[in-house]
């Protein structure tokens, strides 16, 4: 895809939806990077995790039901509860 086209799909993303997009994003960005950092524990850490996936299809794109499963944490990781008791 050449620059120009992807300037126009960002452009067009972001006047059709862009808000809906950023709201997705903030609410599985916690989610994205627990998992990017986490070496070999995969204990869950969500409660999203525990929703069937035919249950959450039946929410539409954005629900706000959906995204508070993607911001609702079972425990900090143990890294990030070490960082938040030092500051």
């Amino acid at each position: 895809m050449s620059d120009k086209h992807f300037d126009s799909m960002v452009t067009l993303m972001d006047e059709c939806q862009g808000d809906l997009l950023r709201s997705i994003s903030d609410a599985v960005e916690p989610s994205v990077k627990w998992v990017c950092l986490q070496s070999a524990d995969l204990s869950k850490q969500f409660a999203v995790e525990d929703i069937e996936r035919a249950r959450i299809l039946q929410y539409p794109k954005g629900a706000p039901e959906v995204l508070e499963l993607f911001r609702r944490r079972y425990a900090l990781p143990v890294r990030e509860e070490a960082e938040a008791g030092s500051g």
